[in-house]
């Protein structure tokens, strides 16, 4: 089950929501570590020089007090990275796959929104998913039993520090 919520119902939902069950935030961000800066010491773009887009996406989920944390979800175009030296992302303490342009894809996401919703319904345990603002909320699965997720606006992710 899934929802895209306002600012004001924002509020109301997390406080009702503190009493009930936990609260946890999933952000996800993107980061490209080779590229060429434009801007910092460097007063014009360097000529010649592409940048190179070397990216890595990933998502991290804790709960609203920081109290637990999930292993971070990162997302790379390689099946095996030479940095790893032969170890999975699990060996490593993150949760790791990879796809041709290193994006979180809805395959991705149902595929570690439903492992996490096994765990906590093995545990018996049920939670409250705050998102942030992610191009892919129609493909959630159907049948979560363990997470509400809440999906919010492109204006909440700015105010979202301010509310929890």
């Amino acid at each position: 089950m899934s929802f895209v919520i306002s600012l004001t119902w924002m509020k109301q939902i997390c406080f009702m929501c503190t009493y009930l069950f936990p609260i946890f935030l999933a952000l996800h961000l993107t980061l490209t570590h080779r590229m060429v800066p434009d801007r910092g010491l460097s007063d014009c773009k360097h000529s010649g020089v592409k940048g190179k887009k070397i990216r890595l996406t990933y998502a991290f989920t804790s709960n609203a007090d920081g109290s637990e944390k999930l292993p971070p979800f990162v997302i790379g175009k390689a099946a095996q990275p030479q940095a790893f030296n032969k170890k999975t992302g699990a060996q490593l303490g993150f949760y790791y796959r990879n796809n041709a342009k290193a994006w979180m894809t809805a395959h991705l996401y149902q595929e570690w929104i439903q492992q996490w919703d096994h765990e906590l319904s093995e545990s018996k345990r049920k939670i409250l998913l705050i998102q942030d603002n992610i191009q892919y909320p129609h493909s959630l699965p159907n049948k979560l039993k363990a997470c509400l997720v809440l999906f919010l606006t492109p204006f909440l992710c700015s105010c979202l520090p301010n509310l929890l």
